[in-house]
């Protein structure tokens, strides 16, 4: 009877640093997407606050003229109702 022959040690040796590589490559890919969301979240949320500043000083000075509104003046319920249905949409979902 042949000896079978056996696979050399370096063989799996080779094949669980290539699996240590994958797994090493898929933390650092995870990192990295995770790191970047957290400043696209951050990026975001700064141009919103800027925007709505700005929308809240366009009413004040254009709306209210720098007087404090009424109660129950439903400026922004009125402003929105006449975004929505504009014909020319500003973009889906505002």
């Amino acid at each position: 009877m042949a000896k079978e022959k056996s696979i050399p040690h370096r063989v799996s040796t080779t094949r669980s640093k290539a699996v240590s590589k994958s797994d090493d490559l898929l933390n650092d890919l995870r990192k990295l997407i995770g790191g970047v969301r957290g400043t696209i979240a951050q990026s975001v949320n700064s141009a919103l606050l800027q925007l709505y500043w700005h929308i809240g000083q366009r009413i004040r000075s254009d709306i209210l003229q720098n007087q404090r509104a009424e109660y129950g003046a439903e400026i922004l319920s009125t402003l929105s109702t006449k975004l929505a249905n504009t014909t020319e949409p500003i973009c889906p979902g505002w």
